[in-house]
């Protein structure tokens, strides 16, 4: 049993704002594996704005959708474990459509 895909596995199938040593992604956490992270519907953060403002609204100051991960013939991104620092629950669809704010 892999303790840390159990503490992943109550986010699979929600929209999650993934940090990672550098950088943040949202999306859907489409899948877990044992070493990695797969969204679908996934956007680059280049800036939260207010962290936890977005994280209740979903919305951020600058947000690059990754368009090869959505529609019919999504691509998941995929992300390694080792270097995320957190995944953190959004308060949205799954399906949102990622929009800067303002």
């Amino acid at each position: 049993m892999d303790m840390m895909k159990d503490l992943y596995e109550p986010l699979e199938g929600r929209a999650v704002l993934v940090e990672t040593v550098t950088l943040y992604f949202c999306g859907k956490l489409e899948a877990i594996g044992l070493r990695e992270l797969a969204l679908i519907n996934a956007a680059y953060v280049g800036n939260t704005g207010r962290k936890m403002e977005a994280i209740q609204t979903a919305e951020f100051a600058e947000v690059q959708p990754l368009t090869t991960t959505m529609g019919e013939n999504a691509i998941p991104m995929v992300i390694n474990r080792n270097a995320i620092t957190a995944v953190i629950p959004l308060n949205c669809s799954p399906d949102k459509r990622w929009v800067q704010k303002g």
